[in-house]
């Protein structure tokens, strides 16, 4: 059994973009039972708005419940500044659920968490609009949004996003050119979930095999990384299914030709 997967970088610890999807951390997020997808919705910005569009490459984000542990969709959106702003959303959810089905729509603003929609329903399909202003007095630097399913399976259609009001800048989306891998433990499972961020020049270059070696240069593990959430998930056993000993192993990123992909820090993944 593993207790602990921790995340270890080779050089320092992994910087992110600010514009790009990150995991709220497992001690952050308090609603967090193990699998989550993450997915970077396209943006327009005007002066007085930010809105999110639905992702380019699909319209529905769909998410399962993996065994009753639950799923997490993740949309976020970070400003340098923003006052008197007012948030809006728009949202589709179809829930596939049981007896058990909890499904939540949070929104996390600096920090705070707010619950704006939850359902006890077994599998109506939904329409969810709501409106949440914050004064002049609050300065937003950024806004997230969490769709929350447990013990059910969840399709969403995001259709409308936005924040209207004194927005005073945007972070750039696509500006920053390096990969980011990002590993967490999963707390729940015992297993290592990692998750990719590359620029869009790499995208052509789909699918991304993540490769784990041990200390000796032996191959451990090769993983494909799920092209549209770019995650992956490591359950502590080598190529022939065995479970591997504690050490450390060295992960590395390779496109669909083979090819080492560059700008993505080696990482380390130690294993109790």
């Amino acid at each position: 059994m593993l207790r602990y997967l921790i995340p270890v970088l080779l050089a320092g610890s992994l910087s992110f973009a600010e514009n790009l999807i990150t995991n709220p951390g497992f001690d952050e997020y308090p609603w967090n039972y193990g699998w989550h997808i993450y997915l970077e919705g396209d943006a327009t910005y005007r002066p007085d708005s930010i809105r999110f569009l639905s992702p380019p490459r699909s319209c529905w984000l769909s998410v399962w419940d993996c065994g009753g542990m639950g799923s997490t969709i993740e949309l976020r959106q970070e400003f340098s500044q923003a006052v008197n702003c007012t948030v809006s959303a728009y949202f589709f959810l179809d829930i596939i659920g049981g007896l058990t089905s909890l499904t939540k729509i949070l929104l996390k603003i600096n920090g705070d968490w707010r619950v704006v929609w939850l359902s006890k329903d077994f599998g109506n399909p939904t329409w969810i609009r709501f409106h949440m202003t914050f004064d002049s007095t609050q300065v937003i630097s950024g806004i997230r949004f969490f769709v929350d399913s447990y013990g059910c399976d969840v399709d969403l259609w995001v259709d409308d996003v936005y924040v209207s009001g004194n927005v005073l800048e945007v972070k750039e989306a696509g500006k920053y050119g390096g990969g980011k891998i990002k590993i967490s433990p999963n707390p729940f499972r015992k297993n290592l979930l990692l998750l990719v961020e590359y620029p869009d020049a790499v995208r052509e270059k789909l699918p991304v095999t993540a490769k784990l070696y041990d200390v000796t240069g032996r191959l451990v593990k090769s993983l494909q990384i799920d092209p549209l959430s770019g995650c992956a998930v490591w359950d502590g056993t080598d190529m022939k299914g065995k479970e591997t000993g504690r050490g450390c192993f060295i992960i590395k990123l390779e496109d669909s030709h083979g090819k080492e992909l560059r700008g993505f820090p080696l990482q380390k993944a130690i294993k109790f």
